[in-house]
């Protein structure tokens, strides 16, 4: 795995942390297919697969600012798939009002 993305890690609110999804090295061809078309912060950081990522609730709502319009342009299978998960994710942890943490494996 490059990253196990995880909703609420290190909340305040006991039992509010939930795995919701993960990403591996066959999909860092995609993620920088994305990154040319996109100008996102979030899937930058997300090539530093050394390295745990956190983002704030902020964070997670300006990344799918960034990434929603992506779902009308036409894109390769592995492109695509990688867009649903990682839209899922964000809009998982945007409906918790909560944090995302992209731990690094």
């Amino acid at each position: 795995m490059a990253y196990d993305f995880v909703v609420g890690w290190r909340s305040k609110r006991p039992g509010s942390s939930a795995h919701v999804g993960a990403i591996d090295y066959r999909d860092m061809t995609a993620l920088a297919a994305l990154m040319r078309r996109s100008d996102s912060f979030f899937l930058a950081r997300l090539t530093d697969i050394y390295k745990d990522q956190s983002f704030s609730s902020g964070e997670v709502r300006q990344a799918l600012a960034q990434l929603l319009p992506l779902m009308c342009v036409s894109l390769s299978g592995a492109e695509r798939a990688l867009l649903d998960k990682l839209v899922a994710v964000l809009c998982f942890a945007s409906h918790k009002d909560d944090g995302l943490h992209a731990l690094a494996d």
